[in-house]
């Protein structure tokens, strides 16, 4: 099977970039390990959506992703973009994860059928390349081996999952890994006690949320009640260290996205080596789909464990589920309004923030974030103020007013000719990505990729072989705003 491009990832970024492709009449193959599209904002119930508008109030949008965020409008699926409530950022996008599948539905399936093929939940197994150039890959997709021919790669994974079969640089220092969480959507919340109890004491939230930004948008949004998480949210028995609770209304009332629990990827892997053998009797190891047999069978090491996401993101959720269920506890005891509510869901797959970071051409940093260095191939522009979410607190610093700049380099490698990676794990510093990892920018970036891979395709040129030139005028007739 040939296509024009192979993208292994079918969330925020890897969505707008077959999306891009397949408008202009190109070939696309997606393979997706999960079976649900749409990533992290799907499967982890990341809600809301951010980092539209920079600091100063610019919206930074592409066309497409306009498109998209218009469709969910039209169709009652997002409030649209309101001005955030906790003044972290300027502004929000509550968008309700099934937009996506509707909008697959709509445009994907009906409009490009024949030009896109999706093997979701599927498996690489193999990826053959020569001088520098990616052939095909193997995949399992229903108890079968495809192969799938490519005239250009993209990992837009987030995950870094061509690591596990080519030569690829990249970062992982567990000890800097941002913590993992797992969020749960709780039901029947009298949102005007919580409003009240705000009011009252607003020395125990957030500085600067502001009260009456929550009841003109009707939209809520929450990070306090200090007081209470000094008392209960520090469980090393859980593996918990949390300074607030933080939770954030629906597009209809009286449902709330509750992101409280944390975890750290460390504390996954001293588990798992703490309890290795009562985990092989329980069968986990067994039930991962992809999990590599460790070097040695009797006593597996932190190396087998990191070459087996599928196994941390297995044994996390089982560890992040504890907190959920007494997270919701003190919640509903001790949180006027909560009194009523019910678990309503929770997140089928854990939010693991950060885990391989790619090491490219270019590595943006903490210093390139805040200056806003300009770049002869910038492709997108960061909003979201740089958000550290290590031991028991937040790290907060804020970036340039009208946004930074990501470049081109920051996504390829000298490695390889016809791959790019997208989407979250491009390479940055800690603090960089930090910014970089938010929802709006890897749908940005995926919708910018996706049209220069339609020049790169038109043209013939490989991508370590591209003008500058021609990204300046990608970047300048791509975004819906002036630069």
């Amino acid at each position: 099977m040939l296509f024009d491009v192979v993208i292994v990832g079918f969330g925020t970024s890897g969505f707008f970039l077959a999306f891009e492709l397949i408008k202009a009449g190109f070939k696309v193959a997606v393979i997706e390990k999960e079976n649900a599209i749409g990533g992290a904002l799907v499967n982890s119930l990341i809600f809301p959506t951010a980092g539209f508008h920079t600091l100063s109030g610019k919206l930074v949008i592409t066309d497409s992703v306009k498109e998209f965020l218009d469709f969910c409008i039209k169709n009652g699926l997002s409030k649209g973009h309101i001005k955030d409530p906790l003044n972290f950022s300027y502004s929000i996008t509550p968008i309700n994860p099934i937009a996506y599948n509707v909008f697959f539905i709509h445009y994907f399936f009906d409009n490009f059928k024949n030009n896109f093929v999706l093997f979701n939940n599927s498996r690489i197994e193999n990826i053959y390349e020569k001088n520098g150039i990616i052939r095909y890959v193997i995949i399992k997709y229903n108890n079968t081996r495809v192969k799938i021919k490519g005239k250009f790669f993209v990992d837009a994974s987030g995950i870094l999952e061509l690591s596990n079969y080519i030569d690829i640089g990249y970062r992982l220092d567990i000890d800097s890994l941002q913590a993992a969480t797992l969020i749960f959507k709780v039901a029947n919340v009298n949102f005007y006690k919580i409003i009240d109890y705000i009011k009252q004491n607003k020395q125990d939230f957030y500085d600067k949320t502001d009260i009456s930004l929550i009841v003109n948008n009707s939209f809520l949004s929450v990070s306090g009640y200090f007081e209470l998480a000094s008392k209960y949210l520090f469980n090393k028995e859980l593996f918990l260290s949390r300074d607030r609770f933080l939770f954030f209304g629906d597009i209809s009332k009286n449902y709330v996205y509750v992101n409280t629990s944390r975890i750290f990827i460390k504390d996954i892997i001293n588990f798992i080596l703490n309890n290795n053998n009562d985990l092989k009797k329980k069968g986990f190891f067994k039930k991962c789909s992809t999990f590599i047999l460790p070097s040695n069978e009797k006593n597996i090491t932190i190396n087998d464990i990191l070459r087996n996401y599928d196994l941390i993101e297995r044994i996390g959720y089982y560890l992040a589920f504890k907190q959920v269920n007494y997270i919701y506890r003190v919640m509903k005891k001790f949180i006027n309004g909560f009194g009523n509510s019910y678990i309503d869901m929770v997140a089928i797959k854990l939010g693991i923030r950060q885990y391989k970071i790619l090491k490219g051409l270019y590595q943006l940093t903490m210093e390139d974030v805040i200056s806003a260095k300009d770049f002869d191939d910038k492709i997108a522009v960061g909003t979201w103020p740089i958000d550290i979410h290590i031991k028991d607190k937040i790290v907060e610093k804020k970036v340039n007013e009208n946004g930074y700049f990501i470049p081109f380099r920051t996504l390829i490698t000298s490695n390889y000719r016809n791959l790019i990676f997208n989407g979250k794990h491009i390479s940055s510093d800690d603090y960089a990505f930090s910014s970089l990892r938010i929802q709006a920018t890897c749908m940005n970036l995926g919708s910018v990729v996706g049209k220069i891979l339609v020049n790169l395709l038109k043209n013939k040129t490989f991508i370590l072989d591209i003008d500058f030139s021609l990204i300046k005028k990608i970047f300048k007739n791509t975004f819906l705003t002036i630069y």
